[in-house]
């Protein structure tokens, strides 16, 4: 069990963008209910992992022109 993602879980995206005020704000737990639907065992499991919303936008052009930048002057 050493590559679980103990340092939480990234949601990222335009759809997440779209609906981040719906999974944060949801007065059903909407989301929440899907995420732990998965049995007691791993519900323990999921519950140690922190979730976190990315609302920085194009986050995969910026990452990719970052490392392009990195290799381009790497000597």
């Amino acid at each position: 069990m050493n590559s679980l993602p103990y340092g939480g879980i990234f949601l990222v995206g335009g759809l997440t963008n779209a609906v981040a005020d719906y999974i944060r704000d949801d007065p059903k737990d909407l989301f929440k209910k899907g995420y732990f639907s998965k049995g007691n065992v791993i519900n323990a499991v999921l519950e140690r992992f922190p979730i976190y919303i990315v609302k920085t936008r194009e986050l995969g052009l910026k990452g990719t022109f970052a490392k392009a930048q990195m290799d381009a002057f790497r000597a």
